[in-house]
Parts: structure tokens; C-alpha cells; sequence
């Protein structure tokens, strides 16, 4: 998994919406619902208002692309791509994918794609790292990876419950990789676009 883009906002060719969402669970077994819920997942609205909450230890969600494979290469998720909340996202990621026709909650976890889910990579989500295009772990990522045929996509999270169970605000699938977004260099700050001339400027003498 090769990370390509922090922030950001959706592509134009994202398959996820044509699909349908699934979850193993729902936070508290459903009670925040309408904010809390399985079809947030792929709705095409970012932010804590329409997101999924998992409610046990590795709890995972997904999208079902229904029987006939479709080519992906690229994911992008996240926690609130609002920027407004910023916890609910640390731990370990896990990426897999089927070619199982219609997969859901139920379909087992084999390790072949042709009999069940199968790993494409792992994420390991930390503190935030200055400088690079990891400086904000709660905003949307976009990852590319080598292209697979599947029927479906899901992330195993980490978590567990009310008290830390990961928060994902959309799922973006896409068959083409992202265009490698350049990180912003460290301790960079822009103080000023146009203007005129400040009444200390040396440069005339």
C-alpha cells in the first residue's frame, strides 16, 4: 500500500457508491443511528454526521460490488475528512479483498480471494508526523496498490466499542492508482499572497 494523498476529496470514476455497505456491527448495536450507520459508508458525504462506528474488538466494514469483478488499485478512507473530529482512527489496518460473488458480513476469511477474503496490505495508524502526507491521520487517505479483480473490498479496524472503536466517514474505490500527491515541506509558512510594498523595504537603496 503505497499512500498517495492526504485530504483530498472524491474522484470523479469512485466505484464505491455503485455498491452496497456492510459491517460486521454497529457502535452500541445501532443506537446513534442515522449518524452512526452501514450505508454512511458510501453515501458521498464526509464527516462524523454520516460515518460508521464498529461495536467489537476488530470489528470491519466493506463494499460489495456485487458478482461480476471489477478491477481496483486504489483506496481512499477516513475518519472525519471535515476535519472536525480527530480521534477514533490509531491502530492497525488490515485491506483485504474477494472475488466471492455478493460478499458481505458472512463471508469467510480464508485467505484466497476465490473462497474468501484475502490481505492486499496493513496500515499502521500513529501520532501525526510533520512534514510528510501523514500530518493528519483523521483526514481522508488515498492508498494505491497492485491491481486486483474483485467482487468486493473490506477494512478490518481497530477498536473496540464505545471506548475506541475506529470511526470511517467513506469508502472510495477506484480502478485507476492516484496521482502521488508531494507532501509540503516542514515549517513552511505562507504569511502573505499579493500586497504591496511594506515602508521598510531595503531593496531601492
Amino acid at each position: 500500500l503505497v499512500l498517495v494523498e492526504e485530504s483530498g476529496d472524491f474522484a470523479p470514476d469512485n466505484l464505491a457508491p455503485a455498491g452496497t455497505a456492510f459491517a460486521l456491527d454497529l457502535i452500541n448495536n445501532g443506537a446513534f443511528r442515522p449518524s452512526h450507520d452501514i450505508p454512511n459508508l458510501n453515501d458521498g458525504i464526509y464527516g462524523n454526521g454520516n460515518s460508521w462506528i464498529g461495536n467489537s474488538l476488530d470489528s470491519f466494514c466493506g463494499i460489495n460490488l456485487g458478482a461480476t469483478e471489477m478491477t481496483i488499485s486504489s483506496i481512499a478512507f477516513g475518519r472525519d475528512n471535515t476535519g472536525t473530529y480527530g480521534d477514533r482512527n490509531q491502530g492497525i489496518y488490515t485491506l483485504q479483498f474477494t472475488r466471492m460473488p455478493n460478499p458481505d458480513e458472512n463471508t469467510p476469511d480464508t485467505g484466497d480471494a476465490n473462497t474468501g477474503w484475502n490481505t492486499i496490505g496493513t496500515l499502521n495508524y500513529g501520532d501525526p508526523v510533520a512534514g510528510t502526507n501523514y500530518q493528519s491521520p483523521h483526514l481522508r487517505h488515498r492508498y494505491n496498490f497492485d491491481p486486483v479483480s474483485a467482487t468486493g473490498v473490506r477494512i478490518i479496524a481497530p477498536g473496540n466499542g464505545l471506548g475506541s472503536g475506529t470511526c470511517i466517514d467513506e469508502i472510495e474505490l477506484y480502478a485507476s492508482p492516484g496521482e502521488v500527491q508531494e507532501p509540503p515541506p516542514p515549517n513552511l509558512v505562507l504569511v502573505e499572497e499579493s500586497g504591496d510594498f511594506a515602508p521598510d523595504n531595503l531593496a531601492p537603496a
